[in-house]
């Protein structure tokens, strides 16, 4: 699969968990240093998050704080939307069921 309108190369990856090393205009500086798991649409943006440095808007992001490693994170993101995805649906099929 690759990003629409993209052109080789470009980055891979959907999920990336570190610290903030530096923020954009208009984003509250306090953020650097802060442990956070990111998300990017590298299918829609092509720029993912397989990468030493990466850049994701604030919308993307949220606060980790220490409790997780950035290893441990990272199997939050995609892995866990599909994980609920499929929780819910299971659910779903199991209620249709009994009705």
């Amino acid at each position: 699969m690759t990003p629409a309108g993209a052109v080789a190369p470009f980055v891979l990856g959907f999920d990336r968990a570190g610290t903030v090393t530096a923020v954009g205009k208009g984003v509250e500086p306090e953020l650097v240093g802060t442990h956070v798991l990111g998300f990017s649409q590298w299918f829609v943006t092509g720029h993912g998050t397989q990468a030493s440095l990466v850049a994701l808007p604030c919308e993307n992001i949220a606060v980790a704080g220490g409790r997780f490693t950035s290893a441990e994170l990272t199997t939050f993101g995609l892995n866990g939307l599909t994980a609920l995805f499929f929780a819910e649906a299971a659910g779903q099929e199991e209620q249709r069921r009994r009705s």
